[in-house]
């Protein structure tokens, strides 16, 4: 079929689509005229009349063989596409197919069944299922079709990377989806909570120990031997399919991002947020996607933390760890602790979410008052202070302490 010059031709338009057309159609048009035994040049020289027959033929024995409605639609646009080249057009309304607009059925993952899925998964897995389940991404944004563009670490902006160390800089963090990525081809961003959070940083810690050279460039997914910058769409789908089987669940990978709106629709129904933030985070149009293109891709900060804390409202939802409802954010818990030190105004002034702008905070505040000094940590280092005789008081997120000198 390919040896001939004018499915060639045919080709090159196709070219002009999505990458993924030049591919997937000419083998659909293969895959229909094996079915009906005939040819490209074939269906050009049948009547109107013959191709409907030809048509009908194929969707009763695809209906037989137990395919969807949306697979024979599909073929069917495929070959009028082909037919529209050949100079042949079938009448408006010529063909019809039943239920070729209907919605894929599948129920969202239950809490238990995700956690099954990241205890299955590897380091890798793991960052792939959270980013669909619960920031509610597409594949093709964490790696496109041919692999030359996917989500970089320039798009997490409240990441840090820093030698060997991974800083996140708030929680929840922003994840912002580039027009190039979005399949609205608009611009937009959604959240990660904490757990997913852990699971990014343990990925990239990882990645850092083996000699990657972690950049605002690299592929937040990096491909393991393909030699493409960015894994392919194709390849996040093996990649989440893989850990699904591994916790023994049949499921496509979409039921990932069907789990994340439904946990939205949930979160939204005990008034945790607005209608028009779940449907800006994942990525439909809507008010707020008028707002951010009015704005030429840029919300006012204080919308930016309006959704992040409605985000956070959303977390135990989300989360298959559990999560306290009440719990303070991090600002909030800074808070709490500069208190005995400074005034409500002088700590106003201070980077509530700059964990180094609150250690000086706390230092200087303990010199000047000679109270107990209290530091914030890295969970890691949590073992050694305590050994020292320093007092764990609280956590501020799933990684840092705040630690009393006891001794």
């Amino acid at each position: 079929m390919l040896s001939d010059v004018d499915v060639q031709r045919w080709i090159r338009r196709l070219e002009k689509g999505a990458p993924s057309t030049k591919d997937v159609w000419p083998r659909r048009l293969a895959a229909f005229c094996i079915a009906v035994r005939t040819t490209p040049k074939g269906l050009l020289e049948l009547q109107p009349r013959q191709v409907v027959d030809l048509l009908d033929s194929f969707e009763t024995r695809e209906r037989a063989r137990g395919s969807r409605g949306s697979y024979v639609a599909f073929s069917v646009k495929v070959v009028r596409s082909w037919l529209r080249y050949g100079g042949k057009d079938l009448p408006r309304g010529a063909v019809k197919v039943r239920d070729a607009d209907r919605t894929y059925e599948e129920t969202a993952l239950s809490r238990e069944q995700l956690r099954t899925v990241y205890n299955a998964a590897s380091a890798r897995e793991k960052v792939a299922v959270a980013l669909m389940a619960t920031t509610g991404l597409r594949p093709m944004v964490l790696g496109n079709y041919s692999g030359d563009d996917g989500l970089k670490l320039a798009d997490l902006p409240d990441i840090a990377v820093q030698g060997r160390e991974v800083r996140l800089l708030k929680i929840p963090l922003r994840v912002v989806v580039r027009q190039e990525l979005s399949k609205a081809g608009h611009t937009y961003f959604s959240f990660l909570g904490t757990e997913a959070a852990d699971y990014l940083r343990s990925y990239f810690e990882t990645r850092l120990r083996g000699g990657d050279k972690l950049g605002p460039d690299s592929a937040v997914i990096a491909p393991e031997r393909a030699k493409v910058k960015f894994i392919r769409t194709v390849n996040i789908g093996d990649l989440i399919r893989h850990a699904l089987r591994a916790a023994e669940l049949a499921n496509r990978p979409y039921v990932l991002r069907t789990t994340f709106a439904q946990r939205l629709l949930t979160a939204e129904s005990a008034g945790k947020i607005p209608h028009a933030f779940a449907q800006f985070w994942m990525g439909h149009t809507g008010d707020m996607t008028a707002r951010y293109s009015v704005n030429r891709g840029l919300l006012p900060d204080t919308t930016v933390e309006e959704m992040r804390a409605a985000y956070k409202r959303c977390e135990p939802f989300l989360s298959t760890v559990p999560v306290p409802a009440g719990s303070l954010s991090n600002a909030e818990a800074f808070k709490v602790i500069l208190s005995p030190w400074y005034t409500d105004d002088e700590i106003a002034k201070i980077d509530l979410e700059d964990y180094a702008a609150v250690i000086e905070a706390l230092r200087k505040g303990a010199a000047k008052s000679n109270a107990p000094t209290q530091q914030v940590i890295p969970e890691s280092e949590l073992s050694r202070f305590l050994s020292e005789g320093w007092v764990a008081r609280m956590p501020v997120n799933g990684s840092k302490f705040v630690v009393e000198w006891g001794g």
